[in-house]
């Protein structure tokens, strides 16, 4: 068995000595081998978990850091006078350069006795002892371990069994356990008649005192070391501490245990707040969602949880950009065992990295939500449980794209739970524990995401104000006026015409802002990089419209003239991102090939040699970089989340920095176009379900190209199916592509050229007789799989109509047949290159079927599609053309009705899974094709569907209004009734939601610059105030409970009466935008709690907290009386009820309040009842024996006096 193994201590490395090539020596010189140790099925026993996680801990990568104490000893040991000291959290060896050791390069071998050495050997033999450890092959745990060894290497193994040691302690610490760590003996002579459990040597010897041998002067060999990690039980940690009000309380003992390790791994002295709370529940095993400031911490939650578990950890990424920044910050804490699975990747890469994977060579792997919707993806999921590779954790990283209420939602994420507990399962078969992470999520997205993941509500972890108020970032907004009502491309030159200057003038004003207060701010430093950095953030990639990336870099042609852009400054190293077009965007040569450069361009920021970056949202969520100094929002943000997340880029080393908005009221109008993009109104969506259930529209040849990308994916060629028809005798010839002639601008017959042979498609049989350049046997593996495919989507046997065929039923008529089935749903229909070919025979030269699509985009209506149309085509003729249109307008309008584009296509899936109509779906992109799996089911199974999804938003008398609006579309199928319903619900929720995320952002701007004479001042504090209580509680905004309440110091009924109004009437609080019932109250419980905090004996407060706990407490299937929470509100009830009726001033005026409360519980759910009279009869009680008690009092004292 060859392995390998090594350490390095990051200050050693001189800065400019070459560092890659110095790892490259280590990397050769840590490999090593053993005897006696098989290469699979090291041992029948499940392996330690502790044992194996400390294993995977010093292979993480290679080499990797080695720990606090190793490093510290190596210092000592080797004189190297350093200084261990804190900078800006990180731990530092300040080390002067003169006692640098010298970095070896162009060399085969690491000199015996350098300090390069040593920390190659201390990791070989660390890990092959946690090799046996971990799996058991000697009995350590009773009769320990003996080693024979050669004298050179004994001072090695001691301080390897010495830092292992300390490692262990802190594991065994976090387990709360006191087992003994195992006894080692070290001979360098045999002695007679002992048999060792290894013997270590420097070369291969002939030793036959034990079976097990260790050879560590073994040499680079072909092939890669085997067995990397060790998948085992997952470990039950001990609990942290405790969750008390005001944040998490850590156990002293295992804190320190915890950063121990924290330190020796990511050279971190300590935790950011809410870190720990987090990890509490990770390494419990226990799901979680955790919210923390952009810049507080989160990757670091989920990586130091993965490698405390003897598992993979899946990360689910939304954005390539993001899952690249991870991978290299994990690399740069010279962890390795790491990959990402994207578009990124070639696809050599990607079949290495999915190998990788499959064999257990990888610790923490990044991946989309879409990408569990692909088969093959899903496959090799399955092949690694086959081979024993198991998963510990599930990260949804900006975890706020999972709620469909959140600003980032994307359909896919709708499977993400359920596929996530499918195929990522552990050791023993369990879930994979949820980490849920996000920065930006408002509490009703957090809500959601806990309903959306399934997990329990105490999931939830929260930060206090304080904490997610970056008080290191200073908003600042500049004011463009508006303009009046316009086209938008008109409205956006206009707008940008006036914020250019603003924006260039304020890039020359940032070094003389007071948060900044640096000259030299743009200058680059000795090294040549560039100390400071900024962000522009731009709506767009546009290189024409002025508010896209292009345009505010390059300038653009206004109404008035070229309007100057970035270029023009000089102290400006301008660098782009965003993603390419896709096919519903007009093609733009520009446009992509500096889309191209992306991937380069974000490089190029990180490492400080550019200091501006322009960029789309895409780049909010993939960055980490410490020396953002500013970041400007080109328009209005589309919600508050998407701000703070973005504007929380900047200051991520505590530093002061400044985020700007660059704000136009009528920049609203844009994003209420974006949100139209996404809610194309009930009508267009009612068109698209009438296609899917009555008749599907296929784009002609639709099902032979499917099938070439099926055969391309298997066997790797470009092929070219053809159906070739003679009377009945109709066949399917089967080669490959010829040569691309360029003048006929096809493909033509080669001599390279493959031919398979042909299928008939009437009884399914092959023919060989011309096959060309392949074996038979090669011939018929791709007709077998041409067969196996026509078979299982066509099984009524008419293999050439069903090719052919560019219309078939829909799911009505599907379903109405019984049973189960599978259906192809293409990407799109054909209506767009109908009309494209209507406007080409027209006369429209230019027209292509990417320009139709992109006059789509943004349409709610046929005659917004009409004008979009027209100025499309004359944008792509730059303006030289425009559309003849005279004669198709009528016919036109009424295709725009008909038109489905992929993100339709995604959106009816998305709302069909929700009823349970579609059980499962995979996404075929190379096909551009969704394959649905259905079921039928009795009406029963589609309600049962339709409430649960609108029980995790609305309370009992809402979920039963819109049941009710089911029954009573009268004349309509069982699937348009649902369909029709559910679509209404998310117009009349969901889509009022994000409507008013909008709104309530230009809110919060508009607020800003309404504050009085020192407006700025005041405008700031107001602005991030409201910011931070939306993340709490929007109840806890100072218009509401606190002011209601006078900050928990007012006692009065009243309070409570409006309050529980706010609850049977949201609507009077709708520009709060607290969501549905649940989501509501839900609302009230968390701004009740940030008011407790603080005035704790509120009576007031604790009624209304009482009411929304026992109103979304009915909500669950079962009530259970002794929850916490329902205990404390029972006890709440008591108490407060009790002092109102002891500071009523009538007893009436008291039964009158009691019975209101009561009565409104009940109409939410009159399950409560039984438990609201038992209180009432303790009330009463308890009124009744204090009157008794003071009558007697008043009798006793009168008898008395008499």
């Amino acid at each position: 068995m060859v392995l390998q193994a090594s350490y390095l201590i990051d200050e050693l490395l001189k800065p400019d000595a070459n560092h890659e090539g110095f790892k490259r020596l280590i990397r050769e010189r840590s490999v090593f081998s053993v005897e006696g140790i098989p290469e699979k099925g090291l041992s029948s026993l499940e392996p330690n978990p502790t044992f194996s996680i400390l294993h995977n801990l010093i292979s993480r990568g290679n080499p990797t850091r080695a720990s606090q104490f190793l490093t510290g000893h190596m210092l000592s040991e080797f004189n190297i006078s350093f200084e261990r000291h804190i900078e800006k959290g990180d731990v530092r060896y300040k080390i002067t350069e003169e006692n640098l050791p010298e970095i070896f390069t162009g060399k085969d071998s690491l000199p015996t006795g350098s300090i390069w050495l040593w920390l190659v050997r201390v990791a070989q033999i660390q890990k092959v002892l946690l090799l046996l450890f971990a799996n058991r092959i000697t009995d350590v745990e009773s009769d320990g371990l003996s080693i024979l060894a050669d004298e050179l290497l004994k001072p090695y193994l001691q301080l390897a069994i010495e830092d292992i040691e300390q490692w262990y302690q802190c594991l065994i610490l976090l387990q709360e356990r006191n087992d003994a760590f195992p006894k080692i003996s070290i001979d360098t002579l045999p002695q007679e008649g002992k048999t060792y459990d290894i013997a270590i040597s420097l070369d291969e010897q002939d030793n036959s005192y034990s079976s097990i041998k260790i050879n560590l002067g073994t040499k680079l060999q072909e092939g890669s070391p085997s067995m990397r990690f060790i998948s085992a039980s997952r470990i039950q940690y001990a609990s942290l501490g405790e969750k008390k009000e005001g944040g998490f309380i850590p156990a002293p003992v295992r804190e320190q245990a915890l950063q121990y390790i924290l330190q020796s791994v990511f050279r971190k002295q300590d935790f950011k707040p809410g870190q720990l709370s987090i990890l509490n529940r990770a390494l419990q095993g226990q799901d979680v969602v955790g919210l923390l400031p952009t810049g507080g911490g989160k990757s670091l939650t989920y990586q130091l949880s993965a490698l405390l578990q003897p598992a993979v950890t899946i990360v689910v990424d939304p954005i390539n950009s993001l899952m690249r920044d991870q991978y290299e910050k994990l690399l740069s804490n010279h962890i390795d065992a790491c990959a990402y699975i994207n578009t990124y990747n070639s696809t050599e890469e990607r079949v290495n990295i999915e190998e990788q994977l499959s064999v257990g060579n990888l610790l923490i792997v990044f991946v989309s939500p879409e990408r569990f919707q692909i088969k093959k993806f899903r496959n090799l999921l399955t092949r690694c449980r086959q081979n024993s590779v198991f998963f510990g954790y599930a990260v949804i990283d900006e975890a706020h794209c999972v709620s469909e209420w959140g600003h980032d939602f994307r359909q896919t994420y709708l499977r993400l739970a359920g596929n996530l507990r499918n195929f990522c399962r552990t050791k023993t078969g369990a879930d994979a524990t949820f980490i849920a992470l996000t920065a930006t999520a408002s509490f009703d997205v957090l809500a959601d995401i806990q309903r959306e993941l399934n997990i329990n509500t105490d999931a939830i972890q929260q930060l206090p104000s304080g904490a997610i108020d970056r008080k290191e970032l200073e908003f600042n907004l500049i004011k463009i006026e508006p303009i009046g009502v316009a086209e938008a491309w008109v409205r956006d030159k206009i707008i940008s015409a006036e914020k250019h200057p603003k924006l260039l003038q304020l890039l020359r004003e940032v070094p003389l802002m007071k948060s900044i207060g640096k000259s030299d701010f743009y200058r680059r430093d000795v090294n040549g990089s560039f100390p400071n950095a900024g962000i522009i953030f731009c709506p767009t990639k546009s290189d024409t419209r002025g508010n896209g990336v292009l345009s505010v870099r390059d300038g653009f042609h206004g109404q008035n003239g070229l309007v100057s852009g970035t270029v023009s400054l000089s102290f400006l190293e301008t660098v782009t991102f965003f993603s390419e077009s896709d096919e519903n965007l007009a093609s733009n040569t520009h446009v992509e090939t500096e889309a191209k450069s992306s991937f380069g361009n974000q490089t190029k920021f990180i490492e400080n040699q550019a200091n501006l970056m322009i960029s789309t949202k895409a780049f909010g969520m993939g960055i980490d970089k410490s020396n953002v100094r500013f970041t400007i929002h080109y328009s209005l943000p589309s919600s508050v989340e998407s701000f703070y997340q973005e504007a929380g880029r900047a200051g991520r080393d505590g530093e002061k920095a400044v985020c700007t908005i660059l704000y136009c009221p009528s920049d609203v109008d844009s994003n209420i176009d974006f949100l139209k993009n996404s809610f194309k109104g009930v009508k267009r969506e009612r068109t698209i379900f009438d296609e899917f259930i009555t008749e599907i529209r296929y784009e002609s040849k639709f099902f032979i190209q499917y099938l070439n990308s099926i055969l391309k994916e298997e066997f790797g060629y470009l092929f070219s199916l053809s159906i070739w028809n003679k009377g009945q005798n109709r066949r399917l010839y089967v080669k490959t592509k010829g040569n691309w002639n360029k003048e006929k601008k096809l493909f033509v017959d080669s001599p390279e050229q493959v031919n398979f042979g042909f299928l008939n498609l009437d009884t399914l049989t092959e023919n060989y007789s011309d096959i060309k350049n392949a074996t038979e046997e090669e011939c018929r593996k791709v007709m077998y799989t041409v067969k196996r495919f026509l078979r299982k989507f066509c099984p009524g046997g008419n293999y050439g109509d069903w090719l052919n065929q560019i219309k078939s039923e829909g799911l009505e008529s599907s379903l109405a047949k019984g049973g189960s089935g599978v259906l192809i749903l293409p990407f799109t229909n054909d209506l767009v290159k109908e009309i494209s070919n209507k406007l080409k025979e027209a006369g429209n030269a230019e027209i292509n079927e990417r320009i139709v699509r992109s006059a789509y985009n943004f349409c709610d209506s046929e005659d917004k599609f009409i004008d979009d149309l027209k100025y499309e085509y004359q944008r792509a003729t730059k303006f030289k053309e425009k559309l003849i249109i005279e004669d198709l307008e009528s016919s036109l309008k009424e295709s725009f009705w008909k038109i489905r584009s992929f993100s339709d296509t995604q959106r009816a899936v998305y709302r069909l899974s929700v009823l349970g109509i579609i059980e499962d779906y995979t996404i075929d992109y190379a096909g551009r094709a969704i394959i649905i799996y259905f079921k039928q089911k009795p009406e029963t199974d589609y309600r049962a569907s339709f409430e649960d999804y609108l029980k995790r938003y609305e309370g009992e008398e809402r979920v039963r209004y819109w049941l009710n609006q089911v029954d009573e579309q009268q004349g309509e199928t069982i699937l348009r009734r649902y369909l029709y319903t559910l679509t209404r619900f998310a117009y009349e929720t969901i889509e009022v939601k994000r409507r008013s995320a909008i709104d309530y952002m230009k809110k919060l701007c508009d607020l800003y610059f309404e504050i009085g004479d020192d407006g700025q001042i005041r405008g700031q504090a107001k602005f991030r105030e409201d910011m931070v209580n939306y993340f709490i509680s929007k109840y806890a905004s100072q218009e509401y409970l606190p002011k209601h309440t006078q900050n928990g110091k007012l006692e009065d009924f009243q309070v409570v009466r409006q309050y529980i109004n706010y609850v049977k009437r949201p609507g009077d609080v709708s520009e709060l935008g607290v969501g549905g019932e649940i989501d509501n109250l839900k609302h009230i419980i968390g701004g009740c709690d940030r008011i407790l905090t603080e005035s704790p004996d509120s009576r007031t407060v604790r009624l209304i907290r009482t009411f929304a706990v026992f109103a979304i407490e009915t909500y669950n299937q079962k009530i259970n009386l002794n929850s916490i929470e329902m205990s404390q509100a029972r006890g709440d009830y008591l108490s407060s009820f009790g002092y109102f009726l002891n500071n009523a001033s009538t007893f009436k005026e008291w039964s009158d309040n009691l019975a209101y409360f009561n009565d409104s519980l009940l109409s939410i759910n009159n399950q409560l009842s039984d438990i609201l009279e038992d209180l009432t009869l303790e009330l009463s009680l308890g009124y009744h024996l204090n009157w008794l008690t003071k009558f007697n009092e008043s009798f006793i004292d009168t008898k008395t006096y008499a």
